[in-house]
């Protein structure tokens, strides 16, 4: 244990303590600082940071950026005399009045490599996973909470490692790793919590059919639920695979049941924020995703929802911010690029926001080409070059959107308004109120939000 100033890390669990009461913060920090407190003043570079806090993971400088602006935000409020000194190009340096002996459990560089290959190796990664994630996700998290074995918390945070990435592969290993904990702990909820928001994860994405990787979600949670009623990762889980049009209620429901269980458990906050823009009730679902980006600062999926809630609520400077947070963290997010393009275009800056469409067209691919198109329509229009955005919205117009599966698209309904096409646009706003598919306080809606003909949906 190390002490400095009114904190104590824990180098062995990879957490933080304020006057005695664990931080929620990412093990990822709090690894950070460890290097930093390690270097006993010395000036470290970027790369031997990335080195030695992300090992092998493919990230970039934006990772390392977003650590060290968290740790400069908490000792800013709690303990000043700690610094994080930027070094003009040659890194950072950290100083701090130190109680306690410096940890040395990181004093050699890890070696980048880019893939694992052998399922052998990943067992290896396991054990690293496990202490590193394992702080957020398994039973330190809730001292009343029965433990994983061994294997099953190695297991269990890995699993949660890969759930967290969202893409298609990653899902895939998720469920692995969560099956496996259901073989290693088998009357324990959380490995079939875990499958439970793994299979949702699948359909949502459409990365498996839809239908049935639901019905598995259901199902999975339903076990998890049967085995602990009290678990808030099972109600989590039931919320989200019941979390579609016309089973809202029930999922909110489950996601209150989880935050009462658990109230520093981060997703089902994110989630329940996320039903609360579906009910027009913006100001509390920004205070219920923002409270979930502080229990989990480097959550990619609940920064980039806070982003999106604070479009919504017209705070376009602080979308712009979490959105580029977003992107920092993981540059190949997507739906990140919307955010940021969306913030770009309320705050003007639409050339920003056309590049910003266009990153998000060439990440997402094929799949994404009409929803990409329906937004460059709406920013051509909005820029005044409306025959390029003609051209954009036939495109938009003709193009298929599995991924909004039963949804109608809200960026065709704007491009379409943009370009004067009011009754094309009215028909799909019925259609998005009526199978709740649309935001309503979407700004974009603003030049027709007193529109009799629009307004009943609207507001």
């Amino acid at each position: 244990m190390t002490f400095f100033g009114p904190f104590s890390l824990d180098e062995h669990r990879l957490t933080l303590a304020l006057n005695g009461e664990p931080l929620p913060l990412g093990p990822r920090v709090v690894q950070t600082l460890l290097v930093f407190i390690e270097s006993n003043g010395s000036v470290l570079s970027k790369n031997e940071l990335l080195d030695r806090v992300w090992g092998d993971a493919a990230v970039g400088e934006g990772s390392l950026t977003q650590n060290v602006y968290v740790l400069r935000k908490l000792f800013g409020k709690y303990y000043p005399e700690a610094k994080i000194q930027t070094v003009a190009r040659r890194g950072y340096r950290f100083s701090a009045d130190m109680n306690g002996s410096a940890p040395h459990l990181l004093t050699r560089p890890l070696k980048r490599t880019r893939r694992f290959a052998s399922y052998a190796f990943g067992l290896a990664l396991m054990t690293l996973l496990a202490i590193t994630l394992g702080s957020s996700y398994v039973a330190a998290r809730r001292p009343h909470a029965t433990a994983l074995s061994a294997s099953g918390a190695q297991l269990y945070a890995v699993g949660v490692y890969y759930w967290r990435q969202r893409t298609a592969a990653a899902i895939t290993k998720s469920i692995q790793y969560f099956r496996a904990v259901t073989q290693t702990d088998p009357r324990d909820a959380r490995g079939y919590a875990g499958l439970s928001e793994a299979y949702t994860i699948q359909g949502s994405y459409h990365y498996g059919p839809l239908s049935a990787s639901y019905a598995l979600a259901r199902a999975y949670a339903q076990r998890a639920l049967a085995l602990n009623p009290n678990s808030a990762e099972a109600h989590a889980a039931m919320g989200q695979a019941v979390d579609r049009p016309g089973s809202r209620a029930a999922a909110a429901a489950e996601y209150r049941k989880a935050i009462a269980l658990d109230p520093n458990y981060a997703p089902p906050r994110q989630w329940y924020g996320q039903v609360l823009q579906q009910r027009a009730q913006y100001a509390a679902a920004y205070a219920q995703i923002k409270r979930a980006t502080q229990l989990d600062p480097t959550a990619v999926s609940t920064l980039n929802a806070l982003a999106n809630a604070a479009y919504l609520s017209r705070n376009y400077t602080e979308a712009l911010v979490y959105a580029q947070r977003t992107i920092d963290l993981s540059p190949k997010r997507a739906d990140a690029q919307v955010v940021l393009g969306l913030a770009r275009e309320a705050r003007r800056e639409v050339p920003q926001a056309i590049l910003a469409y266009r990153r998000y067209e060439s990440l997402c691919g094929p799949v994404c080409r009409g929803d990409a198109a329906a937004l460059l329509a709406h920013a051509y229009a909005s820029a005044g070059k409306f025959a390029v955005a003609r051209q954009e919205l036939h495109i938009a117009l003709s193009s298929q959107y599995p991924h909004e599966g039963e949804r109608t698209p809200p960026n065709l309904i704007v491009a379409l308004l943009a370009l004067g096409e009011r009754s094309r646009a009215l028909a799909l706003v019925q259609s998005a109120a009526l199978h709740g598919g649309l935001y309503a306080n979407d700004p974009r809606l603003d030049p027709v939000r007193s529109d009799p003909s629009f307004k009943r949906y609207l507001n």
